[in-house]
């Protein structure tokens, strides 16, 4: 799993071989969690390997009703479920873009894909995969694409 690792962020790493070592980002490197004597800069870790594989760890606040609240929430899940949910409260997927209602809007998802929006009936999937004009079962309905910015409204007049 990758993420964009910030200063203060805490995670289980291999340090120097030891798996399972939790470690705190500095700028520019990583230490083991409250032993900044094993401060390593970027440019030692990626050469030699010492900081591999860094995976976030959640801290759950019990004091937190909003968070106690969604972890109750999973407590009837399977593993894998729980799993999922816990990645999603360390890196948050981010809010869902607003439907854009103009003929041509221009939306990209999740993977680097366009989508387009076309002219069709209302019930219709009106969403096409960019510079696709033939319906040949990949057009989906706004819900079912994991969109992430919008590009363009389209025309609305």
């Amino acid at each position: 799993m990758s993420t964009n690792w910030k200063p203060g962020d805490v995670a289980m790493a291999t340090f120097f071989g030891e798996e399972s070592v939790r470690v705190v980002r500095y700028p520019g490197g990583w230490a083991r969690l409250a032993d900044t004597d094993d401060y390593i800069p970027d440019s030692q870790a990626m050469g030699a390997h010492v900081v591999a594989d860094p995976r976030p760890l959640v801290v759950i606040d019990p004091e937190d009703m909003e968070v106690m609240e969604r972890v109750w929430r999973m407590a009837d899940h399977t593993p894998t479920e729980l799993q999922a949910a816990l990645r999603e409260f360390a890196n948050p997927t981010p809010p869902k873009p607003d439907e854009p209602q103009g003929l041509g809007a221009v939306v990209e998802d999740d993977r680097g894909l366009r989508w387009c929006r076309v002219l069709v009936a209302p019930s219709f999937h009106p969403w096409a995969p960019f510079g696709q004009i033939s319906n040949d079962g990949a057009w989906r309905a706004y819900a079912d694409i994991s969109v992430v910015r919008v590009l363009s409204e389209g025309v609305t007049s």
